[in-house]
């Protein structure tokens, strides 16, 4: 892909009830390599405005986004991604992670890493926003209104995939990890074939729509085989929901391979190549980032702040916070 043309995009965003709702304008298009000279001389211009009405702004954030298709709402393009804050959306975006990494945020997991081969799928109403990109982080973007198919596009309805990814997520649903794919090497370079036949497609809706089938039939297929492995890094996210939430409690790995139907040795080979590190030692960070917050925002003694923070032996939360901080929980409350 780093031999095409890729767009870089600003936001002009209204903002509710401290979330930012979205729309992007075109300010800049050429090669990777022309725009990460080309970006550091764009102005940055944003414009934030109040809107009260939330339906205005679902209305607002679709018509602007898809000016172009206005009875299947349907839109595709390459992008170097920016940071940018997270944000919550009304329409349904896939987003291809392409060529080199960055974080994702999305709710209720919060930030994760990025890498090449990941797809990630954003309901109407959720929040995802991107951090740590250095402005080189390479990606498509497929956005569409999955409940206003076209006639040609109906069979998708049917498909069972189609449905776990795509439809009927409520307020409750919104609540759970969003739907995630990792996709091997083969199957990412057959999916970018598809993206750069759909974005040679612009302005070609007939065109578009039966790559857009290809595409998302594609994805479905993957999303119905529950036990194959590009649905792994999915139930590895909801391991990392599950230790942040929980963190306070008595975890065990036989606790996580319940959790995620995985043996132990494939829980731990699946979590590290997400993460960089063990499920257990990434409990250990999560616990000791909540014992420092609790350090410095609170009164509690040291070792309320272990019962409260799973770590059942203060002398062993002394060691291990030492170990990892440099310091005794006491010389860092003083410390700070």
């Amino acid at each position: 892909m780093g031999r095409g043309n890729y767009e870089y995009y600003e936001y002009y965003e209204y903002c509710e009830g401290g979330i930012f709702y979205h729309r992007p304008i075109r300010t800049a298009c050429g090669t990777p390599r022309l725009l990460k000279n080309l970006l550091p001389l764009l102005d940055r211009a944003k414009s934030a405005v109040y809107v009260k009405d939330m339906e205005k702004i679902r209305q607002l954030t679709i018509q602007n986004n898809f000016k172009n298709s206005p009875e299947f709402p349907l839109r595709g393009f390459f992008n170097v991604q920016v940071d940018m804050a997270p944000h919550r959306q009304e329409f349904t975006e896939i987003v291809f992670i392409l060529h080199h990494r960055a974080e994702h945020y999305t709710e209720p997991e919060g930030w994760a890493p990025l890498r090449r081969g990941d797809v990630w799928i954003i309901p109407p109403g959720g929040v995802h926003g991107f951090r740590d990109t250095a402005r080189t982080l390479e990606l498509f973007n497929l956005l569409f209104v999955a409940d206003k198919l076209p006639a040609p596009l109906l069979d998708l309805y049917t498909h069972p995939g189609y449905k776990r990814l795509f439809l009927h997520r409520s307020s409750e649903e919104l609540r759970d990890p969003y739907p995630y794919l990792h996709l091997t090497p083969a199957q990412t370079a057959e999916m970018e074939s598809l993206l750069k036949l759909f974005a040679a497609f612009s302005g070609n809706p007939p065109g578009q729509y039966g790559l857009f089938m290809a595409i998302v039939s594609s994805l479905c297929r993957l999303a119905a085989k529950g036990d194959t492995e590009a649905l792994r890094p999915f139930d590895i996210r909801k391991v990392q929901h599950y230790l942040r939430k929980n963190y306070a409690m008595e975890i065990t790995v036989d606790d996580l391979c319940r959790l995620t139907a995985l043996s132990a040795s494939a829980l731990h080979r699946h979590f590290r190549r997400a993460f960089g590190v063990s499920p257990m030692k990434y409990l250990c960070r999560e616990r000791l980032a909540a014992a420092c917050r609790l350090l410095l925002d609170s009164s509690l003694s040291v070792k309320e702040i272990a019962q409260l923070t799973g770590f059942a032996d203060p002398v062993y939360f002394i060691r291990v916070f030492r170990e990892n901080c440099g310091c005794t929980p006491g010389a860092y409350r003083r410390r700070e």
